[in-house]
């Protein structure tokens, strides 16, 4: 991360830096990948302004601040920055986790996979939403294995190849898959 500080109209201290730099590496935690920090202070009369740009992996985070003390001035505008970080990587992981469960929903049939969806309300008289009719072609055990784990649906019905009766192999919470062996 490539940190650069400009004191327009007021002589940077030594002291001063080293305030700066240790604000900005509590940032640090909130951030994957920074390109570069801009740090511009300056002093007019009794007003002194801060302002941060923060150059991340696509977006940029500008702060400003004024105050009549130049270290509270840092103190706040690195604390606004320090919000917008966090609104931003909530912002993120939201995104993130509705992706997720995206990714599990359904959006096709074949013919010979039945695919089931979880509701997240019950009704007290449940409906027939969707019926899919199919032949179910004989496959082994391992193939469904291999169908279901390659596939995002949480069950697949099949027809064993061993012993020529439906099965319907799922995914359990525990993460392993589970077989239902029909008679």
């Amino acid at each position: 991360m490539k940190v650069s500080i400009t004191g327009r109209k007021m002589e940077m201290t030594e002291a001063l830096n080293e305030h700066i730099k240790e604000k900005i590496r509590g940032i640090k935690k909130f951030l994957n990948e920074v390109k570069d920090v801009h740090i511009v202070l300056s002093v007019e009369k009794h007003r002194h302004f801060a302002e941060i740009t923060l150059n991340a992996s696509g977006y940029v985070i500008h702060c400003k601040e004024e105050t009549n003390n130049m270290y509270s001035t840092i103190d706040q505008v690195i604390g606004k920055l320090t919000k917008q970080l966090k609104k931003h990587r909530d912002k993120i992981i939201t995104l993130k986790n509705k992706k997720k469960l995206g990714e599990r929903e359904i959006t096709g049939f074949r013919s010979d996979v039945l695919s089931y969806e979880k509701e997240t309300t019950m009704r007290e008289n449940p409906q027939v939403i969707k019926s899919v009719k199919f032949d179910a072609k004989p496959i082994s055990l391992e193939e469904a294995t291999l169908e279901i784990r390659s596939t995002k649906n949480n069950f697949l019905v099949f027809r064993n190849a061993l012993n020529e009766k439906i099965n319907i192999l799922y995914h359990r919470n525990d993460g392993n898959l589970g077989l239902i062996d029909t008679d």
